[in-house]
């Protein structure tokens, strides 16, 4: 007897095979647009650390570079084909993009561009020799994540990846013996720009070492995706020029250097969340191991210690993210009301802040709410979902991940509410309301990719994105923390002329952004060595 629904079933299946098909060859499509773009960007600044060290004999260099940014301050244009001589392409398409002054005028990259020209001619080698490494790596770097290239050529596969592995070392190297030369008053951004950069040399290293340690075990998943995060610290470099373009066209009228401010805001954190959208191509597009095959990534005593440590560290830092919430959002609203932090503070911040989010009282409390219900919530969640030895009580789990994305993606959606009343940056408001637009982009995207887990039953992501949810509710109260620390760091440090940075917002900048770059960073690591990764072949 014929059986009536095979017809349907069959249709429905050709259908959704025709869809996923489709959506492959988009992502293919985008992923070979994007690997293009950082190719071309490799050679670009292969040729700015060529023009650099060609100039670094020239005497005119800095009398040129001079006479170009008091033209433009003049307001006078400078002809392109002069300022590229002694600028390189990237300066010279971005002028053309953005306008003249905010790439050549005072207040902004330029001047750090001059000093360039004078500074000594050991540290322009140096400085050179970073920029055509770096882009050296980045030429080849993007198509390593395509899955049917590392097949079908796996000698060019090898090749690359080695050439990629010497000249991002390399550069790494290169760029932390500019900064121990180079005072920090010199680099461009001060002490937001030299953190940033400290940050990214270490953690570049340490990602490419570990994807090193993982490739001699033959543990090729790990070494992926460790790769997938060192890229994305990579990105960076093209990243800044490309968020400088945007921000000075999205807010036109003021300097380069102030518009940096909303430029910063995300960098880190952006290309973090592009380096985990590698991974996540990178798994997407490989086949599924059979159940029988899938095996953790870590053996059973150390995985077991870790999830328990990590399920105890979560709690610990859900009730401290608990507590900030209440005491900063509801109880003692307001940087003014800040006393661990507004020595460290410019006055006009504070008072700018203080009187914008002192009057959404709506907002603040469905922030507050919104915050402590996924930090009451995510201990639980954690605790059932990881620690080990207790049944795996699945419906109980897609419950309180169901509740956490909720609570994420309200609480982004504020944050996204309070970059709109906090406007661009300026000098008073700093980075304005984009380090919040980019916290609550970051919530709202990893929610709705929780809920939809959830909603495919699809139970190794649940675990993933619900770790990033909550990794990413606490990064805003942990500016509370993070903000004495570096003071004392700082000090520690004796880093001259401390109190000036102070004035300037320079603390507060790093602070408000660390906490979603560590978030990010952390949960990445977890994804490395997480089911989603060690379920799929790794070729």
């Amino acid at each position: 007897m014929k059986n009536p629904t095979y017809p349907r079933t069959l249709s429905r299946s050709t259908q959704s095979s025709g869809t996923s098909s489709r959506l492959r060859t988009g992502v293919i499509g985008l992923f070979t647009l994007f690997a293009i773009a950082m190719g071309l960007f490799g050679l670009i600044a292969v040729e700015t650390g060529h023009l650099n060290l060609i100039t670094t004999s020239s005497s005119s260099l800095l009398s040129q570079r001079l006479a170009i940014q008091q033209t433009v301050d003049a307001g006078q244009v400078v002809s392109l084909h002069q300022a590229f001589s002694v600028s390189g392409w990237w300066m010279y398409l971005m002028a053309a993009v953005t306008g003249q002054q905010s790439v050549f005028g005072s207040n902004s990259f330029w001047e750090t561009m001059v000093y360039y020209a004078q500074m000594p001619r050991s540290n322009n080698v140096i400085l050179s020799f970073h920029s055509m490494l770096g882009g050296m790596c980045m030429t080849c770097g993007a198509l390593q994540f395509w899955p049917a290239l590392r097949r079908n050529y796996p000698r060019w596969h090898r090749g690359a990846g080695l050439f990629y592995m010497i000249t991002a070392q390399l550069a790494m190297i290169m760029s932390m013996i500019y900064m121990a030369r180079t005072p920090v008053a010199r680099i461009y951004d001060t002490i937001t720009f030299v953190t940033g950069l400290w940050f990214l040399a270490i953690g570049v290293t340490l990602t490419l070492w570990m994807s090193i340690f993982h490739l001699v075990r033959r543990e090729y998943a790990q070494h992926q995706a460790y790769m997938s995060i060192n890229y994305g610290l990579l990105l960076t470099a093209p990243f800044t020029r490309i968020d400088w373009t945007w921000a000075a066209l999205t807010y036109p009228g003021i300097s380069q250097d102030t518009s940096n401010y909303a430029a910063t805001a995300v960098l880190i954190a952006q290309c973090l969340l592009l380096g985990y959208l590698l991974l996540c191509m990178n798994r997407w597009l490989q086949q599924s191991r059979p159940v029988t095959q899938v095996r953790p990534a870590l053996p059973p005593t150390l995985g077991r210690a870790i999830s328990r440590t990590g399920v105890v560290a979560l709690g610990a830092l859900s009730v401290a993210g608990l507590l900030t919430v209440a005491n900063h959002y509801l109880v003692a609203p307001g940087l003014d009301q800040y006393a661990a932090g507004k020595a460290l503070l410019p006055q006009g911040l504070i008072a700018f802040q203080s009187r914008v989010l002192g009057h959404a009282f709506a907002s603040r409390w469905i922030y507050a709410i919104t915050a402590i219900g996924a930090c009451v919530i995510a201990p639980i969640l954690f605790y059932l979902a990881f620690w080990s030895g207790q049944a795996y009580k699945r419906n109980r789990v897609f419950a309180l991940a169901t509740l956490l994305g909720l609570f994420a993606a309200v609480n982004g959606l504020t944050l996204l509410h309070w970059s709109v009343l906090l406007g661009g940056p300026t000098t008073t408001s700093v980075s304005g309301g984009a380090p919040y637009m980019m916290n609550g982009a970051s919530e709202l995207f990893f929610a709705v990719l929780l809920l939809s887990a959830v909603l495919r039953q699809r139970d190794v992501l649940v675990k993933e994105w619900s770790v990033f949810a909550i990794a990413c509710v606490l990064a805003l109260p942990s500016f509370y923390g993070f903000l004495p620390v570096f003071g004392w760091l700082y000090g520690v440090l004796a880093v001259p002329h401390l109190q000036h940075y102070i004035e300037i917002a320079s603390l507060y900048r790093v602070a408000l952004t660390v906490g979603l770059i560590t978030s990010v960073l952390i949960a990445s690591v977890y994804a490395v060595y997480g089911s989603a990764t060690q379920e799929k072949f790794a070729r």
